[in-house]
């Protein structure tokens, strides 16, 4: 068994987000699954990002490229003994 945890809460606080995890836990889930490449998903998060935000500005949109890759490397490995 894999076991990861991530604490998307503090992620998105701490980036300006609220309580907005949506694109920490779908990248954290493109990582874990291999469903794609994660190249491929990060690119794919990243273009749906500017659709969907790009008329909000700039900052929205960086900040949610910066959940994007907070939640590719925010992951954490709990070991089962």
């Amino acid at each position: 068994i894999e076991f990861y945890t991530i604490n998307a809460s503090k992620i998105a606080q701490e980036i300006g987000l609220g309580n907005r995890t949506n694109m920490i836990i779908q990248s954290a889930f493109f990582k874990l699954s291999g469903v794609l490449p994660i190249e491929e998903a990060t690119t794919h998060l990243k273009d749906s990002i500017v659709k969907s935000y790009g008329h909000k500005g700039d900052d929205i949109v960086n900040m949610n490229n910066q959940a994007v890759d907070a939640g590719i490397n925010a992951l954490v490995k709990i070991d089962i003994p």
